[in-house]
């Protein structure tokens, strides 16, 4: 990011197209639930005003996710042991309880659960670059929406070297 690299990202993906949810007791395509957290999310106003219900819509991600040819969405996290932004302590320990939940310290582990929404809930939306690209592995499917949250969260050197 902006020339420097970090000792870990993650990046999580959605295909809208495989997953479905259900809304109202009918199976609907989850691409309908992020048109609708898109219509309703809050945005930053680029130009630092109007309180008003329309300057709180993500239009580019309401426009991307009408957008039938983006079949994939994604979000990427930064992080790093000693370069990191400095974060709460409820944002630190749910990072450090959501990597110790995959127990990487097992060979093969069978994992339980992993507290994904709670992670979600803790990432810092209001800070991000969105852009249009290309998945980072082969078939690199093209229309995919990225997210990449501009906060560079704290890694301890032990769960990297289990990575």
């Amino acid at each position: 990011m902006n020339g420097k690299q970090y000792d870990m990202e993650i990046q999580i993906f959605h295909n809208a197209h495989i997953a479905t949810l259900e809304e109202d007791g009918v199976e609907a395509p989850a691409g309908a639930a992020h048109r609708r957290m898109a219509a309703s999310a809050p945005a930053a106003d680029p130009h630092g005003g109007g309180d008003d219900e329309e300057s709180t819509r993500d239009e580019s991600l309401f426009i991307l996710q009408e957008n039938h040819k983006f079949k994939y969405s994604a979000i990427s996290l930064l992080f790093s042991v000693e370069d990191h932004d400095d974060v709460d302590y409820d944002t630190q320990h749910m990072f450090e309880e959501f990597f110790h939940d995959m127990e990487l310290e097992k060979h093969n582990p069978t994992v339980e659960k992993i507290h994904f929404g709670y992670m979600m809930d803790h990432l810092d939306w209001s800070h991000r670059w969105i852009y249009k690209g290309s998945k980072t592995i082969p078939p690199c499917n093209k229309y995919v929406y990225w997210n990449v949250i501009d906060a560079i969260y704290p890694l301890e050197a032990t769960t990297l070297s289990l990575f």
